[in-house]
């Protein structure tokens, strides 16, 4: 009996050591897994900030676009705008030369 006893005892022991054993081990998964997730959370914030970045970067880059495009259709406007005064400035310039030959002759 005295046998048994010590049996029991050891078994109790064993199990109480097996118990803190897997208290301190369920609590450095806990600890792990709180974390995690705040690694998990600031991914997710980085990821969210990034992503709001991407979507101003693209709204500018979508504006610029458009604003090059007006750039140009007013420089093409004003080219031709140019061509056609020369135009004008050439012709005026021929009719007066030809105005001054008329009265030097």
């Amino acid at each position: 009996m005295t046998k048994n006893m010590e049996d029991v005892t050891k078994q109790s022991r064993t199990l109480e050591e097996a118990k803190l054993g897997s208290t301190k081990e369920i609590q450095g998964y806990q600890k792990e897994v709180a974390s995690l997730k705040e690694q998990v959370q600031e991914l997710q914030n980085q990821s969210q900030e990034k992503t709001e970045r991407l979507k101003t970067a693209e709204a500018n880059s979508v504006a610029l676009q458009k604003q090059s495009e007006g750039l140009l259709l007013e420089y093409d406007r004003l080219i031709a705008e140019n061509r056609d005064l020369r135009d004008q400035l050439q012709s005026i310039d021929i009719r007066l030369s030809h105005s001054d030959r008329k009265k030097n002759s």
